[in-house]
């Protein structure tokens, strides 16, 4: 049969049951969707079939919607349905357990109508529908397994007798059972009873038990509570926890009525035809059908390829540049974590790779690259680093460089011990090891001409470098001006000298006699010799007076002053050349105030310009102990006999 063969099959049959379907409740599409159901999808070659129930706030169907008033996604994807029909397609065949409570308290006029009402639902199967019979009182018996014979249906309804007591949770149980096992793509649950459950009769299955056990099988039970004495509380929490629906019937005569609602609400329904998107891959897929402002969701199965098989991008066996790592293979929307050795690493803006820079990480190791898929594997790929020179990124240049200007350098390297050295025309003046990496030009007196700076940054693997260049002071020319005041200059002194000279020599002669300092003399050069380190002229039937405690001393071991010994007692001892120095050194070498030293063994130099080493290696500041060996200008000292810890 063709595809508009099969379409016009259904119209006819929807617009029969559709008619014939308004006196028991059915609404019109103007009333607007309160609720949409999916019931049943099935997938045939590249076309899905989807049977959709669209009820009003009364739970009944909702008939006389148009192919536009559908909207159908797969996958979030929008689809247009190729048809839409009123009715059941034979090709979502329903299956159906009627229930029936058989109790004695059906006896009578309740058996005989439920006998009435239910035998138009067996008469109204269509192809490929199936019912079941089951019936429970004393106890629970499956009277017709599930079957398409009309017959035999018929047969067994119309021998129904009442009898015992109510099994009424274990009947819903089992009914559960036969639904969730149908083999039909719709599925439900017909039950009528009168009464409450007889505890003994359901062998101990629990009001909870009966509820989970529908709920779990997936499958709409309709209840028909019959008279006054039926547990309404059970009967219409079992019809709302699996999605059904609850009729109370005051007499037997309405059962007729109330299962021909039922029958309309199986069978009247949309079935909607729509194509399968293109490329759709194998497995569950999300199927959501909206109308009236409504929207049902479902879920269906399709076959297909298998997904492509997921790949980490290779890794150069040693990383020497920036590398990208891209994983392919991944289906759309799955969620993908990178790490390394285990620490989480942020991917690139496509959440599907990551970028590798060699010198983020320390040479000689070997790493782990991992990419964890969400519901799927987990892929590895180790890599090493190759050992890189280091990278001056900036300054790139430094315009108008003067003595005296701070230069920060900014330096890409490996993890490791990196060092910056500063020289000035040739001459290191500087060196520093850790950020950051900053010198100060030294602001002294430069000849004329051009002069360099060269920056020279070192590691393990390498080293880069950089110039920067300023100009000295340029030579003036004859200053004629300046002639003429230096002349006038010299005149002037000239003329004081003389007028000087005239007077310290009358002040000569009439000068008082000389102070006698012989008593004291001897004393005030040994202290002073003291002070200034010199002990092999101290006197010594002579004691000096009583200074500090010396907390340390400097032994010269080379350059002018060798051998001398200097006492350190002051708290701040400045070491220099200048007469204003407590440890005075003769080396011309040295600036007048060259470094400081402390009781605690802290070292500092006085300017930048102030060469200093501390055991072969130039500082600006260090902390010395006994044994540090401290080198300025041609003058190389060791401290001895000191409390200073050692380094």
């Amino acid at each position: 049969m063709t595809r508009r063969a099969m379409s016009g099959s259904w119209l006819l049959l929807g617009l029969a049951a559709l008619l014939g379907a308004f006196p028991a409740g059915f609404s019109v599409a103007q009333e607007g969707a309160t609720r949409v159901e999916v019931t049943a999808t099935r997938v045939e070659g590249d076309q899905l079939t989807v049977a959709v129930a669209v009820l009003d706030a009364a739970s009944n169907p909702i008939g006389g919607l148009a192919i536009d008033g559908f909207t159908v996604t797969v996958d979030g994807a929008a689809v247009a349905p190729d048809t839409v029909a009123s009715g059941v397609d034979a090709a979502l065949p329903l299956g159906i357990i009627l229930t029936v409570d058989t109790s004695g308290s059906m006896q009578g006029a309740a058996i005989a109508s439920a006998k009435q009402a239910i035998l138009p639902v067996v008469n109204a199967l269509q192809t490929g529908d199936q019912v079941a019979l089951l019936t429970f009182a004393q106890t629970v018996t499956l009277a017709v397994p599930l079957t398409g014979e009309t017959g035999t249906l018929a047969s067994a309804i119309q021998a129904m007798t009442a009898t015992g007591n109510t099994a009424l949770f274990a009947g819903v149980m089992r009914a559960a059972e036969l639904a969730s096992a149908g083999p039909q793509p719709r599925r439900a649950v017909v039950l009528l009873s009168d009464g409450e459950d007889f505890g003994a009769a359901s062998g101990g299955i629990t009001r909870d038990q009966a509820l989970e056990a529908a709920r779990a099988a997936g499958v709409p039970f309709f209840v028909v509570g019959l008279g006054q004495e039926v547990d309404q509380q059970f009967l219409t929490s079992l019809a709302s926890t699996t999605g059904g629906q609850y009729f109370a019937a005051a007499d037997p005569g309405q059962l007729g009525q109330l299962y021909s609602r039922i029958s309309d609400r199986l069978r009247q329904q949309y079935t909607i035809t729509l194509p399968l998107p293109e490329g759709l891959a194998g497995g569950s897929h999300r199927l959501t059908v909206s109308a009236g402002g409504s929207t049902g969701v479902a879920t269906f199965e399709t076959e297909g390829p298998p997904p492509p098989e997921a790949l980490l991008s290779a890794i150069p066996p040693a990383l020497t540049e920036e590398t990208v790592v891209a994983l392919s293979g991944v289906l759309a929307g799955a969620t993908v974590r990178f790490a390394i050795d285990g620490e989480p690493t942020s991917p690139l803006a496509d959440g599907r790779s990551v970028r590798l820079d060699p010198y983020a990480f320390e040479p000689g190791r070997t790493y782990t690259l991992s990419a964890a898929i969400d519901g799927g594997e987990t892929l590895e790929r180790t890599f090493t680093v190759a050992p890189l020179p280091p990278l001056l990124l900036a300054p790139r240049e430094i315009p108008n460089l003067q003595p005296g200007d701070l230069v920060r350098l900014t330096i890409q390297s490996q993890p490791g011990d990196v060092s910056a050295a500063f020289l000035v025309d040739g001459v290191e003046v500087g060196r520093v090891t850790s950020p950051p990496y900053e010198f100060v030009v030294p602001d002294t007196s430069y000849a004329s001409g051009d002069h360099e700076l060269r920056v020279l940054v070192l590691n393990g693997a390498g080293s880069a470098e950089a110039s920067f260049g300023w100009a000295g002071p340029s030579e003036p020319g004859p200053n004629y001006a300046a002639y003429v005041l230096f002349a006038a200059l010299g005149a002037v002194v000239v003329a004081a000298v003389v007028y000087g000279g005239r007077r310290a020599f009358g002040w000569y002669r009439a000068r008082p006699g000389p102070l006698d300092t012989s008593a004291v003399s001897d004393q005030l050069a040994a202290w002073a010799e003291l002070r200034r380190g010199g002990r092999d002229e101290l006197l010594p039937q002579e004691e000096p007076p009583a200074t500090a405690e010396p907390w340390g001393a400097l032994t010269v071991v080379s350059g002018p002053d060798a051998g001398k010994v200097f006492q350190l007692c002051d708290e701040v001892e400045l070491v220099g050349r200048g007469k204003f120095c407590t440890v005075r050194l003769s080396d011309p070498g040295l600036h007048e105030a060259h470094f400081v030293i402390s009781p605690d063994g802290r070292l500092n130099a006085s300017t930048p310009q102030c060469r200093v080493e501390v055991d072969g290696e130039v500082v600006r500041s260090a902390v010395v102990g006994r044994g540090s060996q401290i080198r300025a200008g041609a003058t190389e000292m060791v401290v001895s006999d000191v409390s200073v810890p050692g380094p």
